[in-house]
């Protein structure tokens, strides 16, 4: 093929190649670049929509609190995605405990399992707002209208050497000072806070350490390596939180429950109460004096209502309206 014939194919492939560009699309170059850009406008557009749509379903199945609550996500440390809110009024920080079935108590391989730990079934009916620490000194002087005590300088610090009736009369006055429905976790909403999904002694596995919870690592759990022991307790958020965003649910005070203690458990659902004033009433988690194995998961104690130790705090549940 001679130059002017090569001359004159290419001009013809040329004259041929975009005819067809526009037969295909219909589109010149500039037609391209608008398509292009539609494209992304629309997908732009239904991304919004998808986003929309989750937050609308997020919001319909989020159980809502009134003016007096901010929604602010999730915990980063946590495992598992739960809604966390803020009280505006006292800065308190509360987490969404989803309801479930869950064994509460222990196996019977469980090491160092005490006889009142019968294993059963118990079902959680509706949601509940768990606070995400332990009462604070400074959210307790807030509320109670107290100076903080000596060596409570830190604000920070849980609030220690509080009876269950002192318990009660915190409740009392954030139930006066808003729109209700504050109280004490029943022991079973506490065990299932607690456990956060797991069925191992602590939240953390089959063993905890110094590095997890504030205990006397003198006496460590299960063969375990001893480990640091405190002067007292800690500033709460010191300590990783378990699965479900919640801190030092194993250690640092001993938390007040609801429920009188009773040894038997075994048939009750969890959730009782006496009209007598002296019965003991249940606590959990364990404190910074003590053995690895009281902070396991399923561990239960209970103290005279009017004790007021070092080693007593609380948390508080915000119920959810049906």
């Amino acid at each position: 093929m001679g130059p002017e014939k090569a001359g004159v194919l290419k001009i013809g492939l040329g004259l041929q190649l975009r005819p067809r560009r526009r037969e295909c699309g219909g589109l010149s170059n500039s037609g391209f670049s608008m398509l292009r850009s539609n494209t992304k406008i629309a997908l732009g557009i239904i991304a919004v929509a998808i986003a929309l749509l989750v937050g609308a379903i997020s919001f319909l199945r989020t159980p809502h609190l009134g003016e007096e609550f901010e929604n602010i996500g999730t915990e980063v440390g946590a495992r598992e995605l739960h809604e966390r809110v803020r009280h505006l009024p006292t800065d308190m920080v509360l987490v969404l405990v989803p309801p479930g079935r869950f064994e509460m108590g222990t196996p019977e391989s469980e090491a160092d399992r005490d006889g009142d730990e019968a294993q059963h079934t118990v079902e959680i009916d509706s949601p509940f707002y768990l606070a995400e620490t332990e009462v604070t000194v400074g959210l307790w002087s807030q509320v109670m209208e107290e100076p903080a005590g000596e060596g409570e300088e830190n604000a920070e610090l849980p609030k220690s050497g509080v009876s269950w009736h002192r318990a009660m009369e915190f409740v009392n006055r954030m139930n006066a000072q808003g729109e209700g429905g504050w109280r004490l976790p029943t022991e079973a909403e506490w065990e299932y806070a607690c456990r956060a999904g797991t069925s191992s002694a602590f939240s953390f596995g089959d063993n905890i350490t110094t590095d997890q919870a504030n205990y006397d690592g003198h006496y460590p759990y299960a063969g375990a390596e001893r480990g640091l022991t405190s002067e007292g307790p800690l500033p709460v958020r010191s300590f990783p939180p378990n699965p479900w965003g919640l801190y030092e649910m194993h250690g640092n005070l001993w938390e007040w429950c609801a429920d009188l203690y009773e040894f038997n458990y075994g048939s009750r659902p969890g959730g009782s109460s006496t009209s007598d004033p002296g019965a003991s009433r249940t606590m959990r988690g364990g404190s910074w004096v003590s053995q690895a194995k009281k902070l396991r998961s399923g561990y239960r104690d209970g103290y005279p209502p009017n004790s007021s130790g070092p080693k007593y705090g609380f948390r508080v549940v915000k119920s959810v309206a049906p």
